[in-house]
């Protein structure tokens, strides 16, 4: 028996040990290394020491279950990656990186070429073993960046189905871009057209037949510079890619960000593409928008937690100069689009240089069962939101809902009259219905003075409720109590009498030990992280910010702070809401106290970093913060005064590497651990970062006395007379 049970563990042992050998086996795979700097092609390519020069090796590959190609951080360059392979659950194939962690990422860098992708993941192949075509499963692009190019990354769908999981992370995108596209083929529906129908980006196709030819293919898959598009032909009536993400990544100067447009056949009555999730992302200076699906079902259950359908702290916040020609930009674009949840979201500054569109978001075609809430839409050259009525053959919108938007100064510079309203419905046939909407926008039309816009157009079935709209001049310079730009914080009051203006200050009396004052001002809660309150003569102890949660209509208040020496630093509590629909000031202290409010400035957390590169002749310097401050292109040296350098050393260059990050050339090398003071001009970040700065008419005080305030504080990084200023240890 002893014996019997022995040979029975020994057995159960090997079967454990060769299963645990093919599961290790599936989730290993291979790593691949590639190094433009040190590598050789001759080389075998797995090990960082032995890396390849180019991509020529993983342009021939199938990569297979755990796989994974990584390019050495530091290095670049200028050709394509195609990228074939059928990853596992949990073992994707994955692209990323290697080496120092304080490099850059590696650079894709190409030519801004109408025919330029940087990386193709395709499904065709012109293997006869492989029959011509490829399904792709399971593939991450991770620490990547892709650079001066018409695609940066092109999932290109051809000749399969059931294609599944395609993650993007952690990647950058700049200059992606043709400007002769927009110049000459997107000027009329002429162009456009022809241009959609070219074969273009030297792709191989196959025909309608299954014949598998070496060019040609392009022809309507995609019309405009992207940075990621998944393109190619639906060509079954059922979804042919499932589990899409894209998440923590930087856009700039990217005429596209994310686009899913396969296509399809007319009046399709199925998505192409399901299961689908956009968080974490921002965006400047683009001409197509940040997102733009069609025929997408993004698989929202209808939960908060659901793990598809949502898109989710992403932002908008710089348009393109490039002229919009018969095509229109928008911030963020869905079209016969099933299933999502759009939330903390912003689209602004989306501009249409006199052409079409210019919004900030924009439905075509039937959409159903889409809810966006707690966004911001503001300072776009035409409507906040453009709901188009569905065309001739198409489906009707169903259960789509807009709830606890905050709309401001948009209508910018509208093509026409046409596009009067911060939110037009058009003419819809079913119920749409939008609750809880704050507005504020501009009070006459840029080519007609007497023109005033409407808060919201609808059509008569369309259902809205509870929406606020209001016809503000100048929002952000209610803040400052000279004249009667005080009436704002008279909305509500609880606790206090005599509540008036005098000599540019707003007074009242504690009529109990508590009392609160309310203002229908909405507040940013994208940018703001504190508030300083400017008093005078105050004898009450303490107060509290608090703010009006958009869902439940409810006050919450931070904690509590001293008042000393007339100054009041408050903390704005942050609940997941992207703007709160008023603002109050909660005082403690006793029946009889005198509250005299000079002035209140919100500020907000932006914090500097530095590393050193080349020998210590180089700063690497990055700009962070919960507003996602953005450098803008023309930085120049003059707009930067760095301070803490060991003496003899200077600034002798400023060069931007990309939206948040700059090089500041040395002219001699410094060490680690030196502790550096910068402060940078607020015209070297993008307009959206000015205008905070500018979000206070102090009126009366004197530009000496605005710095005496802000003197008062030991706040990181924050906004003193038109700049930027913080510190940080040099790393």
């Amino acid at each position: 028996m002893k014996l019997k049970r022995s040979f029975t563990l020994l057995v159960t042992a090997v079967m454990l040990l060769g299963l645990m050998g093919i599961f290790s086996s599936c989730a290993s795979g291979t790593t691949y290394y590639i190094s433009s700097s040190e590598g050789n092609d001759d080389n075998n390519g797995t090990s960082a020491k032995s890396p390849w020069k180019s991509f020529a090796h993983v342009n021939e590959m199938f990569l297979k279950p755990g796989d994974k190609v990584l390019l050495k951080r530091g290095d670049v360059w200028n050709e394509r990656m195609e990228v074939r392979g059928e990853g596992e659950k949990n073992a994707w194939v994955k692209i990323s990186n290697y080496g120092d962690k304080n490099d850059e990422l590696p650079v894709i860098s190409l030519n801004n070429d109408k025919n330029d992708i940087c990386m193709l993941i395709t499904d065709l192949n012109s293997s006869e073993e492989l029959n011509y075509r490829n399904n792709l499963k399971y593939i991450h692009l991770d620490g990547i960046d892709f650079r001066n190019t018409y695609v940066a990354v092109y999932y290109r769908i051809i000749a399969t189905k059931d294609n599944i999981g395609f993650k993007v992370t952690n990647c950058n995108f700049k200059n992606i871009r043709d400007e002769s596209v927009f110049e000459n083929e997107l000027k009329d529906v002429s162009g456009f057209t022809a241009w959609s129908n070219a074969a273009k980006g030297n792709l191989a196709t196959v025909t309608d037949w299954g014949t598998y030819k070496e060019t040609g293919g392009g022809k309507g898959e995609y019309c405009w510079p992207e940075s990621i598009i998944i393109s190619g032909k639906a060509r079954y009536d059922e979804t042919v890619l499932s589990e899409v993400e894209v998440s923590n990544c930087v856009f700039e100067d990217a005429t596209g960000g994310l686009s899913i447009r396969l296509k399809c056949p007319q009046y399709q009555e199925y998505q192409a593409v399901s299961k689908v999730r956009m968080f974490d992302c921002v965006m400047k200076g683009t001409y197509n928008g940040l997102y733009a699906f069609s025929t997408v079902d993004g698989g929202w259950d209808g939960t908060d937690n659901s793990e598809w359908g949502y898109i989710r702290n992403v932002r908008h916040i710089g348009g393109s100069d490039l002229y919009a020609g018969v095509t229109g930009p928008t911030g963020g674009y869905m079209a016969a689009c099933h299933n999502f949840l759009v939330e903390n979201s912003e689209m602004s500054y989306v501009y249409n240089n006199g052409a079409k569109d210019g919004c900030g978001f924009d439905y075509e075609t039937y959409s159903v069962n889409i809810l966006q809430r707690n966004m911001l839409f503001h300072n776009n050259d035409a409507a906040g939101l453009l709901m188009l009525r569905p065309g001739a053959g198409y489906k009707k919108y169903d259960n789509v809902h807009l709830n606890h938007a905050l709309f401001y100064n948009n209508i910018k510079n509208p093509l026409n009259e046409v596009i009067d309203a911060d939110l037009m419905t058009g003419a819809q046939d079913n119920t749409i219905s939008y609750n809880n909407i704050f507005s504020y926008r501009p009070s006459a039309h840029p080519k007609n003075p007497n023109f005033k816009p409407h808060f919201i157009y609808y059509a008569p079935q369309a259902e809205q409720k509870n929406n606020v709209s209001g016809f503000l001049e100048d929002y952000r310079q209610r803040f400052a109590f000279n004249g009667s730009s005080y009436e704002s914080w008279n909305t509500a009051s609880s606790g206090v009498k005599d509540l008036k203006v005098e000599n540019g200050k707003l007074t009242f009396t504690l009529t109990e030990d508590t009392g609160y004052i309310v203002s229908n001002l909405p507040i940013n809660l994208f940018a703001y992280t504190d508030c300083i309150l400017n008093l005078e003569g105050t004898t009450a102890k303490r107060v509290k910010f608090g703010y009006k949660e958009p869902e439940s209509g409810s006050f919450f208040t931070g904690d509590a702070a001293e008042i000393k020496g007339n100054i009041a630093y408050l903390s704005i509590p942050d609940r997941g809401n992207s703007y709160g629909a008023a603002t109050m000031l909660y005082f403690e202290g006793k029946a009889g106290d005198k509250v005299v409010i000079d002035s209140i400035e919100y500020t907000t957390e932006f914090n500097f970093d530095g590393r050193l590169i080349e020998d210590g002749r180089v700063l690497r310097m990055t700009v962070s913060g919960k507003s996602f401050p953005m450098f803008e292109s023309d930085i120049t040296k003059e707009g930067f005064e760095i301070s803490g350098l060991p003496a003899g050393v200077t600034v002798e260059q400023i060069e931007q590497y990309n939206a948040n990050t700059v090089y500041v050339y040395l002219s001699d090398a410094i060490s680690q651990g030196t502790e550096i003071s910068v402060s940078v001009d607020a015209d070297n970040f993008i307009p959206y970062f000015t205008e905070m700065q500018n979000n206070l008419d102090f009126g009366h005080r004197t530009p000496e006395a605005e710095a005496t305030l802000f003197g008062y504080f030991e706040i990181q990084t924050y906004i003193k007379n038109g700049a930027v200023t913080g510190g940080f240890t040099v790393k």
